[in-house]
This record gives C-alpha cells, structure tokens and sequence, in this order.
C-alpha cells in the first residue's frame, strides 16, 4: 500500500510529487513550463548544492541533474501537466540555497495529473494515475492525496492523519487504526514515539517509553531530554558543532564523528 502523509515529499524523476500537506497557500509561485522544469530544478539543486558545501558536486551538475528529471519519452502520454505545481517544486528547490536541515513544502500537488474526480475507480500506473489535481490512486480509488482530514482514536488513518497524541497503527488490524501513544514503561517499538515529552529508548529486547533525564540525572545514551547528552552516565548539555564527542546523542546536531558535526543540509540529502 502506497501511502502519502503529511510531512515532505518531494519526489520529481518521473510522475512527480510535492507534498506538504500544510494549510497555509503558495498558489502565487509563477508557472514554470514543462520544457523548462528539468534545467530549472537542475539550476536551483546544483545551485543550492554548492552554497551548502556539500560533498563532491562536479561541474557537470546541471547537465547530469537536468537528464535525471527529464521523463523518459512517452512515460506521462494521457495526462495533464500542472505548470503551478512545477512552479512550487521550482520555489521549493530555490529555498534550500538556504542550508537549512529538514525544511518542508507547503505544496500539496502532482506535476502529472488525470482527470477522475474523487470517489471514482482509477488505475494506478506505478509513478502516475488517472486521478485529477488532489488525488491519488489508492486501492483502485481516487483518493485525497493530503490524507482526508484529522483521525480520531480508533479511528482509520490510512488516509488520514491521526489528531495529536495518537499513532497510526499497522500492525494491530487488518486497517491501520488510530490508537494511543505508549506511556511511561509501555513498549515503543512499533510506534517509535511516547507521549507527550518521553522518550524512546532500547531496554533489553525491547524500546520503551522512559522520563526524560533532566541536567545532572543518571543517563545511558538518549535517555536525557531536549538539549541534553549523556556524558559518562549523566545528563549535561548537548555539545555545538567542532567539539569532541563519543556519541551521536552528545551533539545537539544528532550527529558524532569524532566531533559533533553540523546538520546535513536538506540540499545535500536531495543532491545525494
């Protein structure tokens, strides 16, 4: 099951698809056509690439990032190209020259859309369907590509959101089902979230929801809260970028080689 929830997804090679799933509108981003997207994606990534410092960018970026976004001949015969959904993808791409870690769209569209309103019976072909602007094929159906609303407890979230404090189940049911997060000493292994501010962390054969560790508590790795580390089995605060560190959870970037590194720019994560 192919299933889209909100958080990002930016996803261009082939059928195309920007996915925020955010209220908020950018419908004022100019058009970009069809013939122009794959060198003005290209331009904007290797662009970005380059001011982020990320690793080995070669001078044949665009060229090489170009062809990687030109759709093979043929591959979207049928369906309708959205110049304004190109134009976000576009914005978006220009937005990482910022260097920023993991940053978001608002964007909620497909670059290659069909023409089934919501409700209707559809086929699905791998990259694209027969969906209109909104909608995917899920299960033979048009369905609401930004999930269909806010799922209560007990309630189906295959496409839909579950409300704040709850998890989408899909190992209980046949459907996967909102259900409560795990609180303090319930297993967490399939969630990989607790309530409210616990943490996740490996005991035994198990993850378990645990309280927070504050500054000067006993810890073992990850167990202490936000903005702090363990150091030798007690919280301390969670070191900047160039300072030594043995652990990953010693860095307030989340990230330890031999000193705590910076956040990999969202830039590089798409270069790569």
């Amino acid at each position: 099951m192919r299933r889209v929830t909100c958080g990002l997804l930016l996803w261009l090679s082939i059928g195309g698809c920007v996915v925020g799933c955010s209220s908020s509108d950018d419908n004022d981003v100019p058009s970009v056509s069809e013939q122009d997207l794959p060198g003005r994606l290209a331009r904007a990534l290797c662009s970005a690439a380059r001011k982020c410092s990320c690793d080995n960018v070669p001078e044949t970026c665009e060229a090489d990032k170009a062809e990687q976004y030109m759709p093979p001949a043929g591959a979207n015969a049928g369906l309708i190209y959205d110049a304004q959904c190109a134009g976000k993808a576009v914005a978006y791409y220009e937005s990482l020259s910022a260097c920023q870690g993991y940053q978001e769209t608002n964007a909620c569209c497909r670059l290659y859309v069909g023409t089934k309103g919501a409700g209707a019976a559809c086929d699905d072909f791998g990259d694209t369907d027969e969906c209109a602007q909104g909608l995917r094929c899920e299960g033979g159906v048009c369905t609401a590509l930004c999930g269909s609303g806010t799922a209560q407890l007990g309630q189906s979230c295959e496409t839909a959101e579950c409300a704040e404090g709850l998890w989408c189940d899909y190992y209980s049911s046949d459907t996967p089902v909102c259900s409560r997060l795990p609180g303090a000493g319930e297993s967490c292994y399939d969630s990989f979230e607790c309530e409210g501010d616990l943490r996740c962390v490996a005991v035994g054969d198990d993850d378990v929801c645990v309280v927070p560790g504050k500054l000067g508590d006993a810890c073992q790795e990850f167990t202490c809260g936000k903005g702090l580390g363990c150091f030798d089995g007690v919280c301390g605060k969670a070191k900047a970028a160039g300072n030594l560190c043995t652990s990953n959870d010693q860095c307030d970037s989340g990230a330890c080689e031999e000193v705590c590194q910076k956040p990999t720019a969202q830039a590089c994560v798409y270069f790569y």
